[in-house]
């Protein structure tokens, strides 16, 4: 649980990023959970947004209460053009994580 929080947390709106989580956890994902979250984050580094949505999504349902997930779908959904559930989703991690700046910051341009 703690290596899935600090996997999602390195990622939000970081698409740039794209070396592979394997590489940099020295690691393959052992859980379903950090399967989800890896195949999120490295479909969100490389652009393929309906396979993150797909995976984050799913990761949401099995990690309803991290906020970190749900930061990270929404930062999807807004690269999507999805902005109304951009915007929910975004909220919805405020709710769970009030402390995290840069969904506050994108929200604050909404």
């Amino acid at each position: 649980m703690r290596l899935l929080s600090y996997l999602l947390s390195l990622s939000i709106f970081a698409v740039t990023a794209a070396a592979p989580l394997r590489a940099q956890s020295g690691s393959a994902p052992q859980s379903r959970e950090e399967l989800l979250a890896h195949q999120g984050l490295q479909a969100l580094a490389s652009g393929r947004f309906d396979q993150a949505e797909i995976a984050f999504a799913e990761l949401a349902k099995l990690e309803p209460d991290i906020a970190e997930v749900y930061a990270n779908l929404g930062a999807v959904y807004f690269q999507e053009g999805k902005f109304d559930d951009a915007i929910d989703t975004l909220r919805h991690a405020l709710r769970l994580k009030p402390s995290l700046a840069r969904v506050k910051t994108l929200l604050a341009d909404r």
